[in-house]
C-alpha cells in the first residue's frame, strides 16, 4: 500500500473526472497492476485496461537498460538504436522461454509476446535503415581515420624519443606484428 507521503513519487490515475478534476488516486490503485495505470474507479480493472497498464510497465522496464547518450552521430545513432533493438529482443525472448505455456496465455503473457513482435519489427527497420545510410561503409572510415591518427601520433612519438631510422624500423614491425595477431584473436573466439 501506498502511504500519502510517497504520492509525489508514485504516478497518478490522472483520468478526468465528471467535475473536470484530474483523479489524484494512485496509478493501478485497487487494480492488479499498482503504479501503472487507470485506479479502480476509472476502468483500470477492465481487460483493455490491464492489457495496457501491463505494457506500460514492460515498456518501463525495458527501456531503464539505457541511459542519454550526448556525443551523438547519426551512425553511432542508429547503431545504438541497432544494439539496443537486439538487446530487447533477446531479454524479451528469454522472458517468453522462462514462461509456461498457462504464463503465456495470460494478459501480461500475451503482452510480453506483442512487444516480442513488435521489437523484432522494429530491429529489422533500423537494421535496414543501417543498410541504407551506409553505416559500414561509414565504420571502416572511422576506422581509417583512427589509423591515420594513430600512426601520426605514433610517428611524433618516435620523433620526440629520438629514435633512429632504425629503431623506427623496429618499432613499425612490431607494431604490424601486433596489430595482425590482435585481428586473428577476434576470428579465432569466432571460430571457436
Amino acid at each position: 500500500m501506498i502511504t500519502p507521503e510517497q504520492r509525489d513519487q508514485v504516478p497518478l490515475c490522472g483520468a478526468k473526472k465528471k467535475n473536470g478534476e484530474l483523479c489524484r488516486a494512485f496509478a493501478g490503485q485497487g487494480t492488479k497492476h499498482p503504479g501503472s495505470g487507470r485506479c479502480k474507479f476509472h476502468g483500470g480493472n477492465t481487460p483493455n485496461h490491464d492489457k495496457r497498464a501491463v505494457t506500460m510497465d514492460l515498456k518501463r522496464r525495458m527501456v531503464t537498460m539505457g541511459e542519454p547518450i550526448e556525443d551523438v552521430t547519426a551512425v553511432s545513432a542508429l547503431l545504438s538504436e541497432l544494439y539496443a533493438s537486439t538487446g530487447h529482443v533477446a531479454w524479451l525472448r528469454q522472458q517468453i522461454a522462462d514462461m509456461s505455456e498457462d504464463a503465456l496465455a495470460t494478459i501480461e503473457g500475451q503482452a510480453i509476446i506483442r512487444l516480442y513482435d513488435s521489437e523484432r519489427d522494429r530491429k529489422a527497420r533500423i537494421a535496414k535503415l543501417c543498410t541504407e545510410a551506409g553505416v559500414d561503409e561509414a565504420a571502416v572510415r572511422v576506422a581509417e581515420a583512427q589509423v591515420t591518427i594513430l600512426g601520426q601520433a605514433l610517428s611524433r612519438a618516435c620523433d620526440t624519443a629520438g629514435l633512429s631510422a632504425e629503431m623506427r624500423k623496429r618499432v613499425g614491425a612490431a607494431l604490424r606484428e601486433e596489430l595482425a595477431a590482435a585481428q586473428t584473436k577476434p576470428q579465432a573466439a569466432l571460430a571457436a
